[in-house]
């Protein structure tokens, strides 16, 4: 694994934690969150479907 395989999976693993997008963004040392953001969009989704998942649990 690369020096550049091992920084993404650490930030996925952070975000897949629940870690807030902002401070994953200044442990990656990115300029802007929106290039975090950007970057790692498709985990952002992933975590939004599972929270509604976690939502509709409670409600049920």
């Amino acid at each position: 694994m690369t020096l550049h395989q091992l920084r993404h999976c650490n930030a996925t693993m952070l975000l897949n934690s629940g870690i807030d997008l902002k401070v994953v963004s200044e442990h990656l040392g990115h300029c802007d969150v929106n290039v975090t953001a950007d970057i790692y969009a498709d985990v952002l989704r992933k975590t939004k479907a599972r929270t509604a998942g976690q939502i509709e649990l409670c409600l049920a």
